[in-house]
């Protein structure tokens, strides 16, 4: 009978965890593009225009845009789960959520990427024309907009010179016919006074450009060929080997805030790579022989292997300890 049942218990795991993982996934992009379409909307948007609350194409480039990232964090879901749920059969669970993770990865990640890149989804696109009628901070100095056509407007020009606190002391132009080239402002929004009013705070910031840094390096991983792909796959590699601190403590608590902050630190520092931020430290390596200039050239593949590694030997140790000093089953 315990023949019967055995690989009837992995085929129930395998399947429930392969639907939870799709699940994760599937419903992470839907509203990852909906928050993608929001942003759209919102830094698109112009004072005084009529504002377009649903865009088809923006809410599909946005899913695409949003899949990888969102699978960075899948693994650390899943295997809270696993941690939460000790009935679960944990190797087979393992075993699925590293299969799925490393085939969406190598697979699918760089279909969305092209994808996005042929729609140019994640470069700059031009602004949203401005509305004649209002004051803005243009070019340094404050226009009152009475005509704005093809880029060329009609306008008065206030100097802003806050030397001169006098506001009778600012020079005043009136402009006509000038050509004027709008640009988006470093959040993205179209116009000065949506964007004085809405801009991020620092955190939701620097979490946004982490997020934009990482897919723009997976995009040029991806461009540059199979082999730089897979080098730069080993980040999900090492996101994975975070499996091997699933039962770090019979502390159940313990245990998921091992996963929680190693999942963060590697995604970190993969970020501080991709954004330079290693770079005194990689530079130093051209003086010191071929064997460092090769390492520098694939630092972030070595480091994350190196990750890897520690973290499967600290699994493995933990594993064979295994001495539970007390039961923290309930917690």
């Amino acid at each position: 009978m315990l023949k019967i049942c055995y690989p009837i218990q992995i085929m129930k795991t395998v399947f429930l965890e392969t639907v939870e993982f799709l699940l994760i996934c599937v419903c992470g992009t839907i509203f990852g593009g909906l928050l993608f379409m929001l942003y759209n909307v919102i830094t698109s948007y112009v004072i005084g225009s009529q504002m377009n609350y649903f865009l088809p194409n923006i809410f599909i480039d946005g899913m695409l845009i949003c899949f990888p990232p969102l699978l960075f964090f899948t693994p650390m879901f899943r295997l809270l789960s696993l941690v939460r749920h000790k009935t679960k059969n944990k190797i087979f669970a393992l075993a699925t959520i590293c299969v799925l993770s490393l085939a969406f990865w190598i697979f699918l990640v760089p279909i969305c990427e092209k994808a996005v890149h042929a729609g140019d989804a994640l470069f700059e696109k031009p602004p949203t024309e401005l509305t004649k009628g209002y004051f803005r901070k243009l070019d340094s100095n404050t226009y009152y907009l009475s005509s704005v056509e093809n880029k060329y407007i009609d306008a008065l020009e206030f100097e802003n010179d806050d030397s001169k606190k006098n506001q009778a002391e600012r020079k005043v132009e009136l402009v006509k016919n000038r050509r004027m080239v709008f640009e988006r402002d470093k959040y993205g929004f179209s116009d000065p006074l949506v964007g004085e009013r809405l801009q991020p705070s620092k955190i939701l910031a620097a979490f946004f450009q982490g997020l934009y840094s990482m897919e723009k390096s997976a995009f040029s991983a991806c461009a540059a060929g199979l082999k730089n792909w897979l080098f730069f796959s080993s980040i999900m590699v090492a996101l994975l080997s975070v499996g091997a601190l699933i039962d770090a403590s019979s502390w159940r608590l313990v245990s998921a805030f091992w996963i929680l902050f190693t999942t963060i630190t590697i995604i970190a520092l993969n970020f501080l790579y991709m954004n330079f931020y290693f770079s005194p430290l990689t530079n130093r390596l051209d003086s010191m022989g071929n064997f460092f200039i090769m390492v520098k050239n694939n630092f972030q593949f070595i480091m994350n292997c190196v990750i890897t590694v520690v973290l499967l030997i600290a699994g493995t140790l933990c594993a064979i300890s295994g001495k539970k000093d007390f039961s923290g089953d309930d917690l």
